[in-house]
């Protein structure tokens, strides 16, 4: 019987769970004998353990202790660098505050002249829009930019008496009238004097003169041009008569010549046959321009506009008294130290400006206008940027 219950399968496993726990309380033996053999080998170390174990929390006490110290001192600095760094922020906004002050002042002053600089425009605006009436009115057909601007700037001189140097029939001198200028006019060739006389003589505020201007009283030979074109292409050629042979076009020349008296400004003044003060000079004397300045002698005058001709241009090749250059340098010695040039090319239409330059443009000619006052100058200049295209020097490379 008990050979049966042997077996039988829950005998079987009973028995392997009774081997297996053999199994494992012989290991937990084992490791017990392990333990006390670890007990007393601790416990013969048990000295130098501790010695090792008080280092090392002495080590950690004193480095606990160097880590508050330098945590103190990272704090501190931390703190001197956050007030330096608020005092520079501070100096630094007070400067910004400053310049943003400073910038709102000059923008206010730059409004301020912008404004200034758009009353004058309107100012000139209105002006033009006059002078534009009066061309589209007025019937004479040689109104141009160096006439306009004669007649702009009667406005701001210290007088009203005008001089019309070469003055031919007068087209200068009617315009100048109508601007209200008293004038001066004198023309050396005795049968356009007489067309002058004809045209302008009855004005109460016309006075002529047939005579040449010069530097010097004297008598020279006047040459007198001819066109040689066959097709008329320089129309009044008195327009060209000069005391001075320079070069000409090809299709004309000087054919004949016939004397005429010469004056000089400072003489007619001695005399008191012009007046001693004069707001405007205009003159036009075909290439004899620098000897009627010569004359002046010591008197002043508010403006000047002389002609000039540059040495490519057809009539200033040569025998030409009238070189831009020249003329500033003469003008300069005598306290002109602001001038306009106001020129056309030779061949071309229309007209352009530039300033205070001593050089003339190939094949150029036009006239340049002198101040002696700052003011007069700039509303001259004003009134070239307005109306004219301006020309720009690049530099010499």
């Amino acid at each position: 019987m008990l050979s049966v219950i042997k077996q039988t399968t829950l005998f079987k496993k009973a028995d392997k769970v009774k081997d297996l726990f053999f199994i494992q309380f012989g290991a937990i033996l084992e490791r017990l004998a392990i333990i006390d053999k670890t007990t007393v080998s601790l416990a013969e170390n048990d000295n130098a353990i501790m010695q090792s174990l008080m280092h090392l929390v002495s080590t950690i006490r004193q480095t606990a202790e160097q880590q508050d110290q330098l945590q103190n001192k990272l704090l501190h600095r931390l703190s001197e660098i956050a007030r330096q760094v608020q005092s520079q922020t501070q100096q630094q906004q007070d400067a910004l505050m400053q310049k943003l002050e400073n910038n709102r002042n000059q923008q206010e002053k730059v409004l301020a002249r912008v404004e200034e600089v758009a009353e004058q425009f309107r100012l000139i605006n209105e002006q033009l829009a006059s002078t534009k009436a009066v061309v589209e009115t007025d019937s004479y057909e040689l109104l141009n930019a160096e006439v306009s601007l004669m007649s702009y700037l009667y406005s701001y001189l210290p007088n009203r008496y005008a001089l019309d140097i070469g003055a031919n029939v007068g087209n200068v001198s009617e315009h100048l009238l109508k601007s209200g200028y008293e004038v001066y006019a004198f023309e050396p060739f005795t049968p356009v004097f007489e067309k002058l006389q004809n045209r302008l003589g009855k004005c109460t505020e016309f006075h002529s003169y047939n005579i040449a201007i010069g530097s010097d009283d004297t008598t020279m030979n006047l040459h007198l041009a001819t066109d040689l074109s066959g097709s008329g292409l320089y129309k009044d050629t008195t327009l060209y008569s000069s005391l001075m042979p320079h070069s000409m076009p090809e299709d004309m020349v000087f054919a004949n010549t016939i004397r005429v008296p010469v004056r000089s400004l400072e003489s007619l003044h001695r005399a008191q046959e012009i007046p001693m003060e004069i707001g405007l000079v205009k003159i036009d004397t075909e290439g004899f321009d620098l000897e009627v300045i010569r004359g002046m002698g010591e008197h002043r005058y508010s403006i000047i506009m002389a002609e000039f001709w540059d040495a490519k241009m057809e009539f200033g090749k040569s025998g030409a008294l009238n070189r831009l250059n020249e003329l500033v340098e003469e003008m300069r010695q005598r306290n002109y130290h602001w001038h306009i040039v106001v020129y056309h090319v030779w061949g071309s239409d229309g007209a352009a400006y530039y300033s205070n330059y001593a050089q003339s443009v190939d094949k150029s000619w036009g006239n340049v206008f002198f101040f002696q006052d700052y003011k007069v100058f700039a509303q001259a200049l004003q009134w070239c940027s307005a109306t004219l295209p301006a020309t720009y020097f690049a530099p010499h490379r």
